[in-house]
């Protein structure tokens, strides 16, 4: 059983500089979760997490031009064009696919990076894209997508990031429905307009409106894996409200340019598919007729070199109900074994992950000292499970308003 293999002994820190070497596809991907090391205030913690990164890059005889993309998590955007000036000056003119983050960083820290590191040179496009061009398959990374200014409504925020991600994939050679990953990061996500309608909900119309007529499809896979209706793998999460954007996506799609490149959804047996929830357990949204979540519990990529996983932020769920609430141990253990029960539709265990992010709610009702302790427990789980896989931990509510913790993974094989 899961609970055999926890620690929930306190551990000194949550946060820390960790790497791993995983595969995207045919070539290796070097995954740093970087926390500052000296410094106070956002731009002094981004600064030390720079250097971190060049020793990172040394280290394995890479240099900037392989940063493949970064994610950088502060409390809010009021400086982010003081965050996007230091990157240009660290890569000497413009940075890889960024993403500025507003979710706070769950120890009190002002800033920390996630980076994703190729050992082939990617292609920059602009701040917004990545591609990574591979001998038999191409990769699309886009990140920090924001809706154009003016547009305020949820519904219509959603529409427009979605609208921009397509028109940016179809600029540079890749369709819509080549989409493996996507990352939606929302302010106040379980909170309510004036008019009842749910964020989450609002968005999850929004996305359904944008997927009905798309047909999903990498490569050939059989159709018992595939029936070119079912959506990507994806993260709904929180973020810091009021920071001046309601809605950030980010994306990952894949490009075959051999037939023996297949993408394909995984599933949870244990879990009603989140695009098959019943109307009872989704808000008040946007539509009359409320859309389920639009997303699949997993997503593998399958080349002859290997399979690159990516796993959905998953919570405490089985069939579509919320389980252990108001107890965030059994939330994280149960989170860490649904994603586990995912990655074993493909053979894979976690010894086979190479990189997690955690996001600890903090509800309503909780005092400072009620998030910390649930902080430790959540954290004292995952580290005892896998404590040298990079993983960071920021504050963010989840989807729904009695999950306490939530976790995502990428996983590999080499075959």
């Amino acid at each position: 059983m899961l609970n055999k293999l926890v620690s929930l002994q306190p551990i000194p820190s949550g946060n820390i500089t960790l790497t791993s070497t995983g595969n995207l596809g045919s070539s290796k991907l070097i995954n740093a979760a970087i926390t500052p090391t000296s410094g106070k205030g956002t731009i002094a913690q981004l600064k030390s997490n720079l250097t971190q990164l060049d020793a990172i890059l040394k280290k394995n005889n890479l240099s900037t031009d392989n940063v493949l993309r970064t994610q950088i998590f502060t409390r809010d955007l009021q400086e982010a064009k003081e965050i996007y000036n230091e990157l240009v000056a660290y890569y000497g003119g413009m940075p890889p696919a960024f993403s500025i983050i507003p979710q706070p960083p769950a120890y009190g820290e002002d800033c920390l990076m996630e980076v994703q590191i190729s050992e082939l040179t990617p292609k920059r496009i602009n701040i917004n894209l990545s591609i990574l061009e591979q001998e038999n398959m191409r990769w699309a990374f886009l990140s920090g997508i924001m809706p154009n200014e003016g547009i305020t409504d949820t519904y219509e925020c959603a529409k427009n990031v979605f609208e921009k991600s397509q028109q940016l994939l179809e600029n540079n050679g890749f369709s819509f429905g080549q989409i493996a990953r996507t990352w939606i990061y929302q302010d106040d996500i379980i909170g309510h307009a004036p008019n009842e309608k749910q964020n989450y909900q609002c968005m999850n119309d929004a996305r359904a409106t944008i997927f009905k007529d798309k047909t999903f499809q990498i490569g050939n896979p059989s159709t018992d894996k595939w029936n070119g209706k079912v959506p990507p793998a994806s993260t709904g999460i929180d973020m810091s409200p009021k920071n001046g954007t309601p809605i950030l996506l980010e994306v990952v799609a894949v490009s075959p340019k051999a037939t023996n490149i297949m993408g394909y959804p995984l599933r949870n047996p244990f879990q009603t598919n989140a695009f098959d929830y019943e109307q009872t357990v989704l808000e008040k949204g946007f539509a009359e007729t409320k859309a389920p979540p639009a997303f699949s519990r997993g997503f593998c990529v399958d080349s002859p070199e290997g399979s690159t996983i990516f796993v959905s932020g998953t919570a405490s769920v089985e069939g579509q109900d919320v389980i252990h609430i108001g107890d965030v141990a059994k939330q994280t253990e149960l989170a860490i074994l649904n994603m586990l029960r995912v990655l074993n539709e493909r053979g894979l265990t976690a010894k086979d992950i190479f990189t997690l992010r955690a996001y600890v709610a903090k509800p309503k009702h909780y005092s400072d000292e009620d998030f910390q302790n649930a902080l430790r427990i959540a954290t004292s789980i995952v580290k005892g499970i896998f404590p040298n896989t990079p993983c960071l931990f920021t504050q963010a509510n989840v989807c729904r308003p009695d999950w306490l913790f939530e976790i995502e993974s990428m996983a590999g094989t080499t075959d």
